[in-house]
């Protein structure tokens, strides 16, 4: 586990990406930059899902590092998809104006308990992967 000045960041059983956000605080640019690190090392070159958990704590973050985290393509690079744990308004409001205004390059959804993240990361894992070609050798025949 890392303890970070905002969070606890941590593996957990099954190998998803925690943040466990602590009370009252605010994030910034430079916590942003330490957050890529802190990914890099954590993910050894995976790609995990991540849970980010304001349940019970106030959170706010500036601009800055919302557009960082959304945008920046080290901030993305280990992402799979971003479960968002809220259960207070402000997070929640939070949470819903980062999900609708940042178009990132993998899911992300809002959540109130640990068991609905974990359930839809599992949904994202059935899709088939379309970026592998399909051999078809009636196509190699007529292409003799």
């Amino acid at each position: 586990m890392i303890n970070h000045r905002t969070a606890h960041i941590f593996l957990d059983a099954d190998e998803h990406v925690w943040f466990k956000f602590k009370e009252d605080i605010e994030i910034g640019i430079q916590d942003s930059y330490d957050y890529v690190e802190i990914i890099n090392q954590l993910c050894g070159g995976i790609k995990r899902y991540f849970i980010l958990d304001s349940r019970n704590v106030f959170v706010n973050s500036t601009q800055h590092h919302r557009e960082f985290m959304a945008c920046n393509p080290e901030a993305l690079r280990w992402r799979k998809a971003d479960a968002l744990l809220c259960n207070l308004l402000p997070n929640r409001m939070l949470a819903r104006h980062y999900k609708n205004t940042f178009c990132t390059k993998h899911p992300i959804n809002i959540f109130n308990t640990e068991s609905e993240a974990k359930k839809w990361f599992r949904t994202l894992n059935v899709r088939p992967n379309f970026a592998t070609p399909q051999h078809n050798s009636s196509l190699q025949i007529m292409a003799v």
